[in-house]
């Protein structure tokens, strides 16, 4: 998933903090440091700890602190070292403002990879830091991200076709925000119409006499981050006598009945019950949305291997020369159930493009959704 880090440079990641650095023999050195060297560390063991089948696809590092200061310091990338070198110097320069950086960082991803495509902001701050002007703006004006089922009016047939990505925003806090910072960003977040993941912090608030950083916090807390990153759901997607595995990303949550308070746990198992024409959606129907992909890919099937003139196997087939001898290779015939198994779902996908469709699942004996194909590509650049 295409990634901005969005770090924050403003004055108050001059404010430093006791880091307690462990060295051989129980000895342990302790050094005043910044709160931007600490978003360094927390960059480079992040970097250092993903590997997994969701790792982030790209990422880029963005620095921001007032309206009018924000700056690319790393294009996307997929090379660690690149991303880690970007943030071992990160300026102080101005206040802070962090609606602009967030709305800048979502314009930056759709430029590149266009509107089409889920996105992920990871903003590195901490929630001690507040706007100075309140924000007081008119966002009709902005383009909505989110696939909106609610529209009942349409202005052409792109428009009733389309499926756009969001756009997920997670805060990573040097503090652990109180119930009014919280509050806050949910609503910086919504004005600039992303959605807010998650929120990380290093310390906590009922600690605040103890103020010391160790390298084992910045390592618990890149822990709880990567999990959140491989944070998928194995299930398996059946449209009659086909079946295809699949990991569904994020992770299904269990959801509760509105109307009993009951507590639906997810099948395992998808099971498509019909298709319905993507124009005939009028109500919201998606309470989450979740990116669903083959678990292995297709392969070609191989040519049976030849078989040797020896006397064994000569042997061997004239023993085996009756009406089932004309049974495919074993080998052969696993390969190619393996082959329908995971084309299907690709399959699928073809059909409901062409068709401007979607399938309907059930995920539980109440709880139902939506399987709809969404075209990534990537914005032409003019030569």
């Amino acid at each position: 998933m295409p990634t901005v880090l969005l770090v924050d440079c403003s004055l108050g990641m001059a404010e430093r903090f006791p880091f307690v650095i462990k060295q051989g023999d129980n000895m342990e050195t302790t050094m005043n440091i910044e709160k931007r060297s600490l978003v360094a560390k927390i960059i480079d063991s992040l970097m250092g700890t993903i590997s997994s089948p969701t790792k982030l696809e790209t990422m880029a590092v963005v620095l921001f602190a007032g309206e009018d200061t924000i700056k690319i310091v790393q294009n996307f990338t997929k090379n660690s070292d690149d991303i880690i070198k970007s943030v071992q110097k990160l300026p102080i320069f101005g206040d802070f403002s962090l609606k602009p950086a967030i709305e800048f960082a979502k314009k930056y991803l759709t430029t590149t990879f266009g509107a089409q495509r889920s996105q992920k902001i990871v903003v590195f701050t901490d929630s001690s830091h507040r706007v100075d002007d309140p924000i007081i703006e008119n966002t009709t004006n902005n383009n909505q991200m989110d696939v909106d089922f609610r529209t009942k009016i349409f202005n052409d047939e792109q428009e009733k076709t389309s499926s756009n990505g969001h756009t997920d925003v997670s805060f990573v806090c040097i503090r652990k925000p109180l119930s009014s910072d919280r509050t806050r960003l949910e609503d910086i977040t919504e004005q600039s119409q992303c959605s807010l993941s998650k929120v990380y912090w290093l310390l906590n608030r009922d600690k605040e006499t103890n103020l010391t950083v160790t390298n084992d916090m910045i390592q618990d807390l890149t822990t709880h981050i990567k999990a959140d990153l491989m944070d998928i759901f194995i299930s398996v997607l059946k449209c009659g006598h086909y079946e295809s595995q699949l990991v569904v990303y994020p992770t299904i949550k269990p959801a509760v009945l509105q109307t009993t308070g009951e507590l639906l746990q997810p099948s395992n198992t998808l099971t498509v019950n019909g298709f319905i024409e993507l124009s005939s959606i009028r109500s919201a129907m998606a309470t989450s949305k979740h990116i669903l992909l083959p678990i292995q890919r297709y392969t070609r099937p191989q040519p049976p291997m030849p078989m040797y003139a020896t006397k064994k196997s000569a042997v061997t087939s004239t023993a085996t020369t009756t009406p089932s001898a004309t049974t495919a290779n074993p080998s052969l015939t696993n390969q190619k159930k393996s082959n329908t198994a995971n084309n299907f779902y690709y399959l699928l996908l073809i059909s409901l493009k062409k068709e401007k469709s979607a399938a309907l699942v059930s995920v539980n004996d109440q709880w139902f959704g939506a399987i709809h194909c969404q075209k990534f590509e990537k914005k032409k650049k003019s030569s």
